[in-house]
Parts: C-alpha cells; sequence; structure tokens
C-alpha cells in the first residue's frame, strides 16, 4: 500500500540520517518506483522527497553517479 510505501521510504531515510546506509538504500530504491508510479498524487509528491533522499545518500556515500544510473534504470522500463 502506498502508506506502507511512505512509511517505509521515512524511517530509511532516518536510517541514512543515523549513517546506516546499507540498510536505509535497499528501503528507499524498493519505495521509489512504486510512489513515483502512483496514480495517487500525494504518493508522487512524495516521491519527489524519496529521490531527494536517494541522491543525498548516494552522495554521502560518495557514490552520485550511481544515483544517476538507478534513476536512468527506471525511465528504461
Amino acid at each position: 500500500s502506498s502508506g506502507y510505501n511512505i512509511a517505509n521510504a521515512a524511517l530509511a531515510r532516518a536510517k541514512a540520517l543515523q549513517g546506516n546506509y546499507a540498510e536505509a538504500e535497499p528501503a528507499l530504491l524498493k519505495s521509489y518506483p512504486k510512489l513515483s508510479t502512483s496514480t495517487r498524487n500525494s504518493d508522487r509528491e512524495m516521491a519527489v522527497d524519496v529521490r531527494r533522499w536517494i541522491e543525498k545518500l548516494y552522495s554521502d556515500t560518495g557514490r552520485p553517479a550511481a544515483a544517476t544510473e538507478y534513476f536512468s534504470s527506471l525511465q528504461q522500463r
């Protein structure tokens, strides 16, 4: 459900802020496509934040190109 995806993304963001990138990354990557392709406007708005969180995670871990690769791979689907 969208509520689960939003909660999961928010929890992942909290983990990233605590420096627990290994747990945060897969949860963010799983939540983003579900929110960004939702028919609900509020989910797509949340996806904008989740995208920024993913970009920040990859920047903080010294892998900014990984964000570009991830979002490009989604567009190819």
